[in-house]
């Protein structure tokens, strides 16, 4: 059986490549998500459809989501 050393799986360079993304990828989004969620929210919507407000109120929780499973998909390639 052959002896890999984990260093050398794991690419030393990748693996703070792929730390320093997240980090700057978790305060951009610290940043801007809760502006955006905010200006979404207070968004007037007085001569539109039932059907697009509902909708329309989705689509923060749907910004949330896509930001966690970013995350996690960029954690999954340590």
């Amino acid at each position: 059986m052959k002896y890999t050393n984990m260093a050398n799986e794991l690419n030393l360079d990748n693996v703070i490549n792929l730390v320093v993304a997240i980090f700057v990828g978790a305060i951009m989004a610290a940043a801007l998500i809760p502006t955006a969620l905010v200006l979404l929210y207070n968004t007037t919507l007085t001569n539109v459809p039932t059907e697009v407000v509902v909708l329309y109120n989705v689509i923060g929780i749907a910004i949330v989501i896509a930001v966690i499973v970013l995350f996690f998909k960029m954690a999954g390639k340590i």
